[in-house]
C-alpha cells in the first residue's frame, strides 16, 4: 500500500478553486520493485513506482496488475513515447491523496510528468502525460501511446482441473473505431453459465493522427517478455511483461502536440471497460473524457475533505500522526462498489452453481493486487481501523454485503464463509456447512 512508501516527503500541491492542498509521499529508491495503486471505487491502476507495468501478482500468475474495473481486467499496460523515444523509468514516484505521479526523464529537452487516477464511480481510469517546453520557441512534438489488452475476469483459477480456469482465457480482438482503440473478448468458456461480452476502450479527448493494432505494443518492451508459471529461478516482476495466461493484443495511438514557448500541454488517455456490452464501455469512455481535469480536481477535493475528518494532533509523535492521516486515505483506496452481482457456489473451482443475485454491495478490499475482493475475516480486522478513523459507513456496508451474500449461500441459516488470513471460517455455528464461493459479475 502507499503508506509503505519509503522516504516520506510532504509537499503542498497547487490548489485549484475546488480543491485543497494535500500532502504527497515521495520515493526514489528501487522503484522498479515497489508496487503502487491508483484506486477508485470501481477501477484501479496497478503498476510499479518506476511507471512500468510488469507482470504482477500470483493469484493468476502475472495477471493481477494493469488497469482493472472489477470483476474485469482491461489492460496489461499503457506506455507513452515522445518523438520516437519511449519514456524511461521514473526518477521519482509521488503518491497523493487520490492519485499517483511519476517524474519521468526528459526527452529532446521536453520535461515529462505522468499522473494516474481512477475517478470514483467510473468503470475506468485516466492517465495524463504533461509535457513542458523550457525553450523560448514553440515546439510541436509527436506523442505515441501503446496499450496492450488483457480482457479476463479477476477470479478464474490457475490450478489445473478447476473452472473457470485462467488457461481457457480467450484471445482478444482489436480494431480502431471512432478515433479510439477497441478491444473485445466474446464467447463462452468452460464453466461459464452463459456467454460473456468483454470490452476495453482506449483513447483521448484529442484526435489521433494515426491508429494501428496488432500483437505486442508493450511500449519500450516491444512484443513483450513472457514468463512461465514454473520458470526457475522464479523471475522478478521487472523481468516480465506478460504471464502464461496472457491472450491479449495491442494497439498504438499517435498524437501531435503543440507546446507553447516556456509552457506546457497535456495528453489525457482514458481506459474504460465493461463486462456487459460495448455500448456500456463507450458510455463510460465518454464520461471519462469529458473534462478529465475536473474529474481529477473533484477526486482530490473529496480526499481532502476526508483528510479533514477525525483529525488527531500528536505533537510528540508527528510520524504516527501522519500514519493515521494516510491510513484514512488507504482505507478509501480499498473501498469499492459493485452492482448486479451473481452469487455462485464454486467449492474451490469444483462447481459453478448460481444461487441468486445481489443488486449492489460496497466493501473494503483485503489488499491489492491479489486480494481486492470482499472477505469476512479480513473485514473483521479492518473494522477496528475503520471505526477508529471514523469511516463507519464503508465498514457497515461491508458487513451488510457479507450478510446479503451469506443469506443466499446458506439458505438464510445464519452461516457464512469467507476467506481470511487463516482460511475459510464460518460466521456462525448453526446451519449446514457452507461451500466456498466467489463473487461473479458486477
Amino acid at each position: 500500500m502507499r503508506a509503505a512508501v519509503a522516504g516520506i516527503t510532504l509537499a503542498a500541491l497547487a490548489a485549484g478553486p475546488v480543491q485543497a492542498a494535500t500532502p504527497e509521499l515521495a520515493a526514489s529508491q528501487r522503484l522498479m520493485d515497489r508496487r503502487e495503486v491508483a484506486a477508485g471505487t470501481r477501477a484501479q491502476v496497478l503498476g510499479f513506482q518506476d511507471g512500468r507495468f510488469y507482470a504482477n501478482g500470483w493469484h493468476i500468475t502475472g495477471e493481477m496488475g494493469g488497469i482493472v474495473t472489477p470483476p474485469l481486467k482491461l489492460l496489461d499496460s499503457v506506455y507513452f513515447g515522445v518523438n520516437g523515444q519511449w519514456a524511461g523509468p521514473a526518477s521519482t514516484f509521488k503518491s497523493g491523496w487520490g492519485y499517483v505521479r511519476y517524474e519521468l526523464p526528459a526527452i529532446d529537452g521536453i520535461r515529462l510528468r505522468r499522473t494516474d487516477f481512477a475517478p470514483d464511480a467510473r468503470r475506468g481510469a485516466l492517465l495524463k502525460l504533461r509535457l513542458t517546453n523550457p525553450r523560448r520557441v514553440k515546439r510541436t512534438v509527436r506523442v505515441d501511446v501503446d496499450a496492450h489488452s488483457e480482457l479476463m475476469t479477476q477470479y478464474p483459477w490457475s490450478e489445473k482441473g478447476k473452472v473457470p480456469n485462467a488457461s481457457d482465457n480467450a484471445p482478444d480482438r482489436a480494431w480502431a473505431s471512432r478515433r479510439k482503440l477497441v478491444f473485445r473478448d466474446t464467447g463462452q468458456l468452460p464453466g461459464e453459465s452463459r456467454a460473456h461480452s468483454y470490452t476495453a476502450i482506449v483513447g483521448s479527448n484529442r484526435v489521433p493522427r494515426t491508429l494501428r493494432t496488432g500483437p505486442g505494443h508493450f511500449g519500450p518492451f516491444g512484443a513483450g517478455r513472457v514468463c512461465a508459471s514454473d520458470q526457475k529461478p522464479e523471475p522478478m516482476p521487472r523481468d516480465c511483461d506478460d504471464g502464461p495466461f496472457g491472450r491479449g493484443t495491442g494497439g498504438r495511438l499517435r498524437y501531435k502536440v503543440k507546446l507553447p514557448a516556456r509552457g506546457s500541454a497535456s495528453v489525457w488517455i482514458a481506459v474504460a471497460g465493461s463486462e456487459n456490452s460495448i455500448a456500456e464501455a463507450r458510455s463510460e469512455f465518454d464520461r471519462l473524457t469529458f473534462r478529465p481535469g475536473r474529474l481529477l480536481d473533484a477526486k482530490r477535493a473529496r480526499r481532502a475533505r476526508l483528510g479533514r475528518r477525525s483529525r488527531l494532533v500528536l505533537p510528540g509523535d508527528p510520524l504516527l500522526q501522519r500514519s493515521i492521516e494516510w491510513g484514512k486515505q488507504n482505507l478509501a483506496d480499498l473501498t469499492q462498489t459493485a452492482k448486479g452481482l451473481e452469487i455462485r457456489w464454486t467449492d474451490e473451482g469444483k462447481q459453478w452453481t448460481p444461487v441468486g443475485d445481489v443488486a449492489r454491495i460496497r466493501w473494503l478490499g483485503a489488499g491489492f493486487p491479489d486480494y481486492p475482493w470482499l472477505f469476512a475475516v479480513d473485514g473483521a480486522y479492518t473494522a477496528h481501523a475503520a471505526v477508529t478513523l471514523g469511516q463507519f459507513g464503508p465498514i457497515k456496508d461491508h458487513m451488510r454485503a457479507v450478510r446479503d451474500i451469506s443469506e443466499l449461500l446458506s439458505d438464510r441459516s445464519g452461516v457464512g464463509r469467507a476467506r481470511g488470513g487463516r482460511g475459510w471460517l464460518g460466521l456462525a455455528r448453526q446451519g449446514r456447512p457452507n461451500r466456498r464461493s466467489r463473487l461473479g459479475r458486477g
